[in-house]
C-alpha cells in the first residue's frame, strides 16, 4: 500500500511541477511580463514599413519621371521624323519648282498658247511623279461604280433605281500610301446602255 500510494504522491507532484512550470512560462513570456518590451517591437515593425513605404515612394516618384522623359523624348522624335520626312519631299519638289518658273518666264516671251500648255503639261506630269515617289496616287473615278470609301457624291444625275456610277469628276482625290487623304468630289448617276 505505500508503494501505491508513493505512486500517487508522486504523480501529484509531478503535476504540481507541470502546473508550476507552465506558470513560470506565461510570466516569463515577453508579451506579459514586459509591455514596453511589445511597444519596441511593434516601432520597429512600424518603422520598417514606413522605411519600405518611402522606398517604394521614391521608387514610383523615379518611375514616373523616367516615363515622363520617355513621353517627351517620343515626341521630340516623332516632331524630327516629321520635319526630316517633309525636308524630302520638299528637296524633290524643288526642280518642279524651278520648271514652273522657267514655263512662266517662258509664256512671258512667247504668245503660243499650245506652247505654254505643252510646258505646263510636262510640270504637271513630273509633279505628279515626284509626288508618286512618295506614296501619292490619284483615285481614277470616271466610269467606276460609286465607291463611298473612295468617293464624295455632290450631286445625282437622272433616275437611281440601278447601281451608281461616277458621270463626272468634279475634283480629284488623292491616296497616300494606299490610304485616301481627300475624297474625288463627284456627281453619280446610272450609266445607260450598259
Amino acid at each position: 500500500m505505500d508503494e501505491k500510494h508513493t505512486e500517487q504522491q508522486n504523480m501529484e507532484e509531478f503535476e504540481d511541477d507541470l502546473t508550476f512550470e507552465s506558470a513560470e512560462a506565461k510570466v516569463d513570456s515577453p508579451e506579459e511580463a514586459n509591455p514596453q518590451a511589445d511597444s519596441d517591437v511593434l516601432q520597429q515593425r512600424i518603422d520598417e514599413l514606413e522605411r519600405a513605404n518611402a522606398e517604394l515612394a521614391n521608387r514610383f516618384m523615379r518611375l514616373k519621371a523616367d516615363f515622363d522623359n520617355y513621353k517627351r523624348r517620343t515626341r521630340i522624335q516623332m516632331e524630327e521624323i516629321k520635319a526630316q520626312a517633309a525636308s524630302e519631299v520638299m528637296k524633290d519638289l524643288l526642280p518642279v519648282l524651278d520648271d514652273f518658273e522657267r514655263a512662266l518666264k517662258s509664256a512671258e516671251q512667247t504668245d503660243k498658247a499650245e506652247a505654254i500648255a505643252e510646258g505646263v503639261d510636262m510640270v504637271f506630269k513630273k509633279l505628279m511623279h515626284t509626288l508618286g515617289a512618295h506614296g501619292l496616287e490619284r483615285i481614277d473615278a470616271q466610269g467606276q461604280p460609286f465607291d463611298a470609301e473612295l468617293h464624295e457624291a455632290i450631286s445625282v444625275i437622272g433616275d437611281t433605281d440601278g447601281q451608281l456610277h461616277v458621270i463626272n469628276e468634279l475634283q480629284t482625290g488623292y491616296m497616300l500610301n494606299g490610304r485616301v487623304i481627300r475624297h474625288t468630289k463627284v456627281q453619280v448617276g446610272e450609266l445607260k446602255g450598259d
